[in-house]
């Protein structure tokens, strides 16, 4: 390789990390070579992990001349976004590919009464909105992670009410004990255990 080149490969959990043997064997055959294993769920064990989501502490360790680089980022909308907003504009170059699915077309209409159990706060919120988006507007800091319901971050309990899933349409009527917020939206008025 005859350009330095680091890869900060993120994920939960180490089981979920893919060719880690193989990237290792790269990095130790090729001294411009550097893997960087971070892991948000977990404590690092090798010496080649870290731990912590993307934010400008972890870049300033593990990409330290960050003016000199082209940086590319994959991964879901949100950890793109996240990249995007710390390396866009400090790097040479920036680039990027993000896997989120797109927004699926909505036609509802009005508002639905949304209440939040634990903190007895009542809000209206917009039907065919995700109900992250849809809170945090409201102020709400919530937990949330991929923002494409895949990881879980966001996943709270309904006790009553109807969601709409909005990558599929289909409704969703019964208490759920892991409603995932970013990829659910008020179809009827809710009670949420947040």
């Amino acid at each position: 390789m005859p350009q330095p080149l680091t890869l900060l490969y993120w994920a939960r959990r180490r089981e979920e990390l893919c060719f880690v043997e193989e990237l290792r064997a790269l990095a130790a055959a090729h001294a411009n070579f550097q893997v960087r294993f971070l892991l948000t769920r977990q404590e690092p064990q090798a010496a080649d992990e870290d731990a912590g989501r993307i934010d400008a502490d972890l870049l300033a360790r593990h990409a330290r001349d960050l003016r000199e680089r082209a940086v590319f980022a994959c991964g879901p909308g949100g950890f793109v976004e996240s990249a995007r907003a710390l390396a866009d504009g400090a790097a040479r170059s920036f680039a990027s590919e993000a896997f989120t699915p797109p927004p699926r077309e909505t036609r509802e209409d009005g508002h639905a009464q949304v209440v939040l159990a634990r903190s007895g706060r009542t809000f209206e919120l917009p039907r065919g909105e995700s109900l992250l988006t849809a809170l945090e507007a409201q102020g709400l800091k919530l937990p949330s992670g991929c923002r494409m319901g895949l990881c879980n971050t966001c996943a709270c309990g309904k006790s009553s009410g109807a969601t709409r899933h909005l990558h599929t349409g289909e409704l969703h009527a019964e208490p759920a004990s892991a409603l995932r917020l970013c990829v659910s939206a008020p179809a009827g008025d809710l009670v949420l255990d947040l």
